[in-house]
C-alpha cells in the first residue's frame, strides 16, 4: 500500500516459522619468525528458513556466507587481507526479489603508538577493492541502493583496532538539497544493518 504522498507502507506481523542452519568460526596461529607473526581466520554461516503457513521462504534472509582473513603482525605494525564470499539468494517469497552472489576483497594496515598513557592506532584500509556490486539479501534497501563500492579510509583510533569497531554508514540524503561535509555532525535514522555496522539515512 502507499500513503497519500505515494510512499510505500508495509505492515509486519509475526508468523510461525522454522529455522535451521550453522555458524562456525576459528583462528589458527600459522607461525612466528623474523618477519612477524601470521594467523588465519575462517568463518561461515548459513540459515534455512520456512514460513510454516504458506510453506515458502521468509523475507530478507542472508544466504550462505564464507569469510577468510590472513593476519600479520610485527612489533607495532599489523595488517590483514580479507575475502568474503556470499552465495546468491534465490530462496525468497513470491513478493521479494532474489540477490546475486558476490566475492569481495578488503585489506588494512596499521601502526600502534603511544601518546602519554594512551595507545593509539594509525591505519589505512580499503574495502571491496574489486568494486563488486553487492546487494545484501537482508537489507530492505537492496533494490534501491546497493552496498558501497570500492572505498578506503585513513585515520587513527584510540585503544581498539578499526576492523572490530562498529561503524554507522550513511546513505545519500533523501533530499537533493541536503549536502553533508566531511567532519560534519548530522542526525540519521537507522534503516538497516550490515554485519556489525549500522546503515543510516540522514534526516
Amino acid at each position: 500500500e502507499e500513503d497519500a504522498g505515494g510512499i510505500p507502507e508495509y505492515e509486519y506481523s509475526g508468523v510461525r516459522a522454522r529455522f535451521a542452519g550453522f555458524e562456525a568460526q576459528d583462528h589458527w596461529e600459522l607461525g612466528e619468525g623474523a618477519y612477524g607473526e601470521f594467523a588465519l581466520e575462517l568463518s561461515g554461516d548459513y540459515t534455512r528458513d520456512t514460513n510454516l503457513d504458506p510453506g515458502e521462504a521468509l523475507q530478507r534472509i542472508a544466504p550462505l556466507r564464507l569469510n577468510s582473513g590472513l593476519l600479520w603482525e610485527l612489533d607495532r605494525w599489523q595488517a590483514r587481507i580479507d575475502v568474503e564470499h556470499a552465495a546468491g539468494q534465490g530462496r525468497v517469497p513470491d513478493n521479494e526479489s532474489g540477490t546475486d552472489g558476490y566475492t569481495t576483497l578488503s585489506a588494512s594496515a596499521g601502526y600502534r603508538f603511544n601518546v602519554g598513557g594512551s595507545q593509539w592506532l594509525a591505519f589505512v584500509n580499503g574495502e571491496n577493492l574489486t568494486n563488486q556490486t553487492v546487494r545484501y539479501a537482508s537489507s530492505i534497501l537492496r533494490d534501491i541502493a546497493p552496498a558501497l563500492g570500492r572505498r578506503g579510509a585513513v585515520g587513527r583510533s584510540y585503544a581498539d583496532a578499526p576492523q572490530i569497531d562498529g561503524q554507522v554508514r550513511l546513505l545519500p540524503p533523501e533530499k537533493a538539497s541536503k549536502t553533508l561535509k566531511v567532519g560534519e555532525f548530522t542526525r540519521a535514522r537507522i534503516v538497516a544493518t550490515e554485519g556489525h555496522d549500522l546503515i543510516g539515512m540522514p534526516v
